[in-house]
């Protein structure tokens, strides 16, 4: 039971988990009354969706069978339009067996290509002299080729941008997922004063601030190309930033080079330390782009700094999440994080067989991403370049999807380029 002030009202932190419970609670009913709106909620077409489902809580506590049977459902629809409209699948001999009118679980995904940029059955030159390879034809909306950061496995492939289309319905579809199934378990809330350290010129900035926004936050500051470390230092002092967004330094085979060129969550912490934590005004901080190092969880630890990170909201694509609220028992903090399912399924899967198959808790594989909904670019069965273990398929804290750790990027290339038929 959540204790009181002797004024009657709840302690910051308790007020955080009495508003997230409240919320998970209202999304249920949500939930399920949008569902029970259609004859067959085995069968949903994703793009009929109101655009608040995206942002639901209810998603990760569902009934595992229950929530199977509707995502399989959806990408029914989707893999069905990516077939028809989406050329790099389209015109794919590999897909040529795919029937998606059969598809009924996500278990299913193992029996479909896996999709990969670089090596003899990548992407990432066709679509270097045609961008629009993988651009959908069936939307007539303006779409936005955000390019990805050009992580390459070769001379030939590296700084080598791939376009990811997206409409400003799949901006919307993201950030409310972001904000309320990553951002409000993360301790954000509308009490917060907001600073963001990521370029808003990336997909993964602009779902930042549109996360944000959905929040109502009191404050939002972007930090500009041109801020220091120390102007950006006087900035939250000046108002009152008690919340931020950052990239971690990157790792040590970076040369410790902020991602994008972007000043650091370390490069604030070591200039003024005491700004973060219980004796400053900075009370949560979420850090993304790539592992949380341990020097930052232990300062986070020692400063009673709320600290989390979500995979993928740096590319736009949230594909799961770690958390602040919740029982001090639940696995998935800092860098182990719940898979999200919803707009987008992330899958950990082991490649070395004959065909692809599920990791278990305890084995480690890459991470492959599959779009459920969206106008822009669908990802199937795509290997972006990660590995990760599954580390639990049971959390404390009440969510139903698995739970993943040691998030990093694959060092075997020749894993992610190489595999036959397979591949699309």
């Amino acid at each position: 039971m959540m204790q009181e002030t002797a004024f009657g009202e709840l302690h910051a932190d308790e007020q955080l988990v009495h508003d997230f419970e409240m919320q998970r609670a209202r999304d249920e009913v949500r939930l399920r009354e949008i569902l029970d709106s259609y004859p067959d909620k085995n069968n949903i077409d994703p793009d009929t969706l109101p655009s608040e489902t995206w942002g639901l809580l209810a998603w990760e506590f569902m009934d595992l069978g229950l929530r199977d049977r509707i995502l399989a459902g959806m990408f029914r629809h989707s893999l069905a339009r990516a077939k028809k409209a989406m050329p790099i699948y389209e015109q794919s001999l590999a897909y040529v067996d795919v029937c998606p009118e059969l598809f009924e679980s996500m278990e299913q995904l193992v029996q479909i290509p896996v999709l990969v940029k670089d090596g003899l059955h990548g992407f990432r030159q066709k679509v270097r002299s045609n961008p629009s390879l993988l651009r959908p034809t069936d939307k007539a909306v303006l779409m936005t080729p955000y390019l990805s950061g050009g992580t390459g496995i070769d001379n030939q492939t590296v700084g080598k941008s791939t376009p990811t289309w997206i409409s400003e319905r799949d901006l919307e579809r993201e950030s409310l997922a972001l904000a309320f199934r990553c951002f409000l378990p993360g301790g954000f809330s509308k009490a917060m004063k907001f600073m963001n350290f990521y370029n808003l010129a990336h997909k993964g900035g602009e779902e930042i601030k549109r996360a944000i926004n959905h929040l109502g936050a009191q404050v939002f500051l972007p930090r500009r190309p041109e801020d220091s470390v120390e102007q950006c230092l006087e900035y939250m002092d000046l108002f009152g930033i008690t919340a931020l967004a950052a990239v971690p330094q990157s790792p040590r085979d970076k040369k410790g080079a902020p991602k994008g060129g972007a000043v650091s969550f370390d490069d604030l912490y070591a200039r003024k330390a005491e700004l973060f934590g219980s004796k400053g005004t900075v009370k949560s901080a979420f850090v993304t782009g790539f592992a949380i190092p341990e020097s930052v969880i232990n300062l986070a630890q020692r400063n009673s700094l709320n600290l989390f990170s979500t995979w993928g909201a740096s590319e736009a694509i949230p594909g799961a999440t770690s958390t602040v609220l919740g029982p001090p028992t639940r696995i998935c903090k800092y860098n182990n994080q719940h898979l999200l399912y919803f707009p987008h399924y992330l899958a950990v899967m082991d490649l070395t067989g004959a065909q692809p198959r599920f990791c278990q808790p305890g084995e480690e594989g890459l991470l492959l991403v599959t779009t459920i909904a969206r106008d822009g670019t669908l990802f199937i069965n795509y290997a972006i370049g990660d590995r990760a273990t599954v580390i639990s398929n049971h959390c404390e804290c009440g969510r139903t999807t698995p739970v993943i750790g040691k998030i990093r990027r694959e060092d075997n290339p020749g894993e992610l380029s190489s595999g036959g038929c397979r591949y699309a």
